[in-house]
């Protein structure tokens, strides 16, 4: 999956995770570990999508502790600041 963090570019949300759900879906990918990492702006978006807000607020405290939003459309979203820049 890719993110759409440059500015201008539409917010990465929800959208994206369920698209990227579907493409490994119809690759026959399993279900088990499925897993995503996003790069710091990628995942601060994600944050502020209102439905992922509203699944936060349940009381899960994994992004707070791991780094991690939990499970959205069976894959398990994780942030990542590893990613080389661009032009290296």
């Amino acid at each position: 999956m890719k993110s759409a963090a440059s500015s201008g570019s539409p917010q990465f949300n929800r959208v994206a995770i369920a698209n990227g759900a579907t493409n490994m879906t119809k690759a026959n990918l399993p279900f088990a570990d499925r897993a995503v990492l996003l790069s710091p702006d990628a995942f601060g978006q994600l944050l502020q999508d209102p439905s992922v807000a509203q699944y936060l607020s349940i009381g899960d405290t994994g992004v707070i502790r791991d780094g991690k939003v939990g499970r959205l459309h069976n894959i398990d979203i994780y942030e990542y600041n590893g990613f080389p820049t661009s032009g290296t």
